[in-house]
């Protein structure tokens, strides 16, 4: 059986270099992009987060600390939307701690 021998490739320091370079290059640039993405979809999270807090608070009861998470979404631009005010309080109606004051103060403002 014979066996194939590989011949070691050397190459030139100048070659290595550039290779080198131009790796750190698109590396850096492919992190740079990445940070775009992550920025584009930073205040899709939060109008999330937002949301589920809001409807948390809500399905507590918890109709001011709802009311406020609600006011933060308009740091989101369109938001909050009109399922926000409906899934606010059909979640405050159907969490069984409904004050009707708070309530009609609510619906006043």
């Amino acid at each position: 059986m014979r066996f194939a021998s590989i011949p070691a490739i050397n190459y030139p320091h100048r070659l290595t270099r550039k290779l080198r370079s131009s790796a750190n290059y698109s590396t850096s640039c492919a992190l740079s992009s990445v940070n775009i993405i992550e920025d584009s979809h930073t205040n899709n999270w939060k109008y999330l987060d937002l949301q589920s807090r809001m409807q948390n608070y809500a399905a507590s009861g918890d109709l001011p600390e709802a009311l406020e998470t609600l006011n933060f979404m308009k740091n989101v631009a369109g938001k909050p939307s009109v399922y926000d005010y409906n899934a606010l309080f059909h979640r405050y109606l159907s969490s069984g701690n409904v004050s009707l004051e708070q309530l009609v103060q609510v619906i006043s403002e």
